[in-house]
C-alpha cells in the first residue's frame, strides 16, 4: 500500500528534502509519486541547499555529487548547477573515471565558466547542443572519452575559445561551418576520430591558430587554399586521412615547426623555399603520398635545413617520385 498518497506534497518536501541527495534519488523507482517529486525543480532546489556547498571559482577534486551530476534526472543537474557551479570559472576533472552523458540541463547555469576540462573519461553519447551555450569558454577539453555521434553547429557559438581538445573520441560527420566563428581559436585537436569530408574553407577565418591536429580520420578531398591564412601556425598534422589535390604552400607559415601530410593521397610538388622556414624541426610529406614530386636538389636542401624529414638526398635525383616510408 502507497502510505505516501495521503501525504501533503509540500509536507513530503519538508520531510524529504532532509535525506541526502544520493540516498535519495534511488527513491524515485519505488513509485510514481517519489518519481514525480524527484523531478520537480522546486524540490530538487530544496533538497540540495540542503546537503551540498556552493564552489567558488575552481573545482579540481570532484566529490561524490560532482561524479553524480553525469547521471542525475534534468531537475536536479538544472539546480546542483544553479547552487554549486554558479560562480565556477574553472572546472578541472580529468582522468576521473566519470561515465554517464554530458549534463544537458547543466550548461544554462554554467555560462560563467571559462575552463572546462573533462577528459580522459568514460562519457558515451553525443555533446549536446546546449554546450554553446558557455560562451565564456576559453579552454575546452573533451579528449579521450568515448563520445560520438557529430560535433553540433552551436560549438561555432564559443566564440572565445582558444583551445579546443576532441581528439581520441568517436565523433563522425563533417566539421561544421559554423565552427569557423572560432575566430580566437589557437589550439584545435580533432585526430583519432571518424570525422570526414573537407576541411570546410571558412575554417580560413581562424587566423590565431597555431596547432591543428586532424590525423587518423576520414577527412578527404583537396585542402583550402585558405589554410594558408594560418600565418601562425605551428603545428600542422593531418596524417592519414584522405586528402588529395596539392600541398598547400607551406612557406606562408612563417613560425611553423612541424608539419606531417603522409599518408593521404596528395600530389604535384614541394614548394621552394622550405628550407627557409627558421623554426621547421620535422617535415614528413613523402609516405603514402606516391603522387608528389620531388626535386633532388630541393630534397638535398631540405634535408640538410630540416632535423628531421623523410627527404633523404642520397636516394633522390631530380623528378623522382615520393615513395612510402616508414616514419
Amino acid at each position: 500500500m502507497d502510505h505516501t498518497a495521503s501525504t501533503p506534497t509540500e509536507l513530503m518536501h519538508q520531510i524529504l528534502s532532509w535525506i541526502p541527495p544520493l540516498e535519495l534519488l534511488p527513491l524515485q523507482r519505488t513509485n510514481k509519486r517519489f518519481q514525480s517529486l524527484l523531478l520537480d525543480p522546486h524540490f530538487a532546489s530544496l533538497n540540495l541547499r540542503k546537503h551540498v556547498t556552493a564552489i567558488t571559482l575552481e573545482s579540481t577534486v570532484p566529490d561524490a555529487m560532482d561524479k553524480a551530476l553525469f547521471h542525475l534526472p534534468p531537475s536536479y543537474q538544472t539546480a546542483l548547477a544553479q547552487f554549486k557551479y554558479k560562480q565556477v570559472i574553472r572546472i578541472v576533472w580529468e582522468a576521473k573515471r566519470f561515465t554517464g552523458s554530458l549534463p544537458v540541463a547543466a550548461f544554462p547555469q554554467m555560462t560563467g565558466v571559462h575552463f572546462l576540462s573533462w577528459g580522459h573519461n568514460q562519457f558515451t553519447g553525443g555533446i549536446p547542443p546546449e554546450l554553446g551555450l558557455l560562451v565564456n569558454l576559453r579552454h575546452l577539453s573533451l579528449s579521450r572519452s568515448p563520445l560520438g555521434g557529430e560535433i553540433p553547429p552551436e560549438l561555432g557559438n564559443l566564440v572565445n575559445l582558444e583551445y579546443c581538445g576532441l581528439n581520441g573520441c568517436q565523433f563522425t560527420g563533417r566539421l561544421p561551418v559554423e565552427m569557423a566563428n572560432m575566430t580566437n581559436l589557437r589550439i584545435l585537436y580533432l585526430g583519432g576520430n571518424q570525422l570526414e569530408g573537407p576541411i570546410p574553407s571558412e575554417f580560413g577565418q581562424l587566423i590565431n591558430l597555431e596547432v591543428f591536429h586532424c590525423l587518423k580520420n576520414k577527412f578527404s578531398g583537396s585542402l583550402p587554399r585558405e589554410v594558408q591564412l594560418w600565418t601562425k601556425l605551428r603545428e600542422f598534422l593531418i596524417s592519414h586521412n584522405e586528402f588529395e589535390g596539392a600541398l598547400p604552400d607551406f612557406t606562408k607559415w612563417v613560425e611553423v615547426g612541424r608539419i606531417d601530410v603522409t599518408w593521404n593521397r596528395f600530389s604535384g610538388v614541394v614548394v621552394d623555399g622550405v628550407e627557409n622556414l627558421e623554426s621547421l624541426e620535422c617535415l614528413y610529406v613523402l609516405a603514402g603520398n606516391n603522387g608528389i614530386i620531388v626535386d633532388g636538389e630541393q630534397a638535398d636542401r631540405i634535408a640538410r635545413a630540416v632535423r628531421k624529414c623523410d627527404l633523404t638526398p642520397p636516394e633522390w635525383s631530380k623528378g623522382q617520385q615520393g615513395q612510402s616510408l616508414i616514419l
